[in-house]
């Protein structure tokens, strides 16, 4: 079977056992969106049949170890979900031989992510639509998958396309013109004449993109890489630059003394006889 070739899940279905077409049931029961199931679907497939060629309850540590990287900022999105189809298995008994697990994962950490999961569209008061502003738990979800250390080109794109789209304010657009060679002294200058400062953690990206030899070396498939962030973070809808447009104008507020805009993290903000301003007004207002 080629590597490429993605077995349709009725064919697959003939082709497991009873017992791993149960566990994976019991898995997708936990997301409750179509799309992340039809998804995780593949990747398990891929997996069982194309990669480790066994069933579900005969993955050992040294298969774990041989489809998820040790590295998690060189993990892409399919590596993401066969790690979490592994932990399910180990976190609840599911394995044969669970000798090695224990040294890279807690079962009642593994048992308390889950229960989160399937808890989590049980506290919706109303059903989001695709295109509202990110919720906290989908906001946190993300952080948490921002807030490693990449190492893998792709991620660090992903990563930047973010801090572009959320923290700056670029618009889609102006992103997906960007590319490496518009990096100068620490600014890219946008098609629509706009300057952005980069921080020097994506440096040493854009110095990888220059090196390599290919045409496309920027951010074209921004749309792409946004849409794959909120697959890596389990959201239940499709993530897309309008929606962090949307969270940004809603976290990213104005300071009512100097104009400046901070986003709306405790640590930006402070009470100065009962009306808010930005930290930095606040010490200066209390100095005089």
């Amino acid at each position: 079977m080629s590597k490429k070739e993605v077995v349709p899940t009725a064919e697959a279905i003939g082709i497991f056992n009873d017992y791993t077409n149960r566990v994976i049931e019991e898995f997708l029961s936990y997301y409750s969106s179509k799309a992340s199931k039809k998804t995780y679907r593949s990747a398990i497939n891929i997996m069982l049949l194309d990669i480790l060629a066994k069933e579900a309850a005969d993955i050992t540590f040294s298969d774990y170890n041989n489809v998820v990287s040790k590295d998690e900022g060189d993990r892409n999105t399919q590596s993401t979900y066969r790690e979490s189809f592994i932990k399910f298995l180990y976190g609840f008994g599911l394995l044969k031989n669970e000798e090695g697990f224990s040294s890279r994962m807690l079962k009642d950490d593994i048992v308390a992510e889950f229960n989160r999961l399937k808890n989590r569209g049980k506290v919706k008061v109303k059903r989001i639509s695709p295109n509202e502003p990110l919720t906290l738990p989908e906001f946190m979800a993300i952080e948490e998958v921002l807030n490693k250390d990449f190492t893998k080109l792709e991620m660090q794109k992903i990563e930047f396309c973010w801090h572009m789209l959320y923290q700056e304010g670029c618009s889609v657009e102006e992103l997906k013109e960007i590319k490496s060679i518009h990096l100068q002294d620490g600014k890219v200058i946008t098609d629509a004449g706009n300057t952005f400062e980069v921080p020097s953690k994506f440096h040493p990206m854009f110095e990888d993109l220059n090196s390599r030899e290919t045409r496309y070396n920027g951010f074209f498939t921004a749309n792409k890489l946004i849409k794959d962030l909120g697959e890596i973070a389990n959201l239940d809808r499709k993530l897309t630059p309008f929606i962090i447009k949307k969270t940004r104008n809603e976290n990213i507020l104005k300071c009512s003394n100097c104009s400046e805009s901070y986003e709306n993290k405790t640590q930006n903000w402070a009470s100065v006889n009962g009306r808010i301003v930005c930290f930095e007004c606040a010490d200066d207002i209390k100095k005089n």
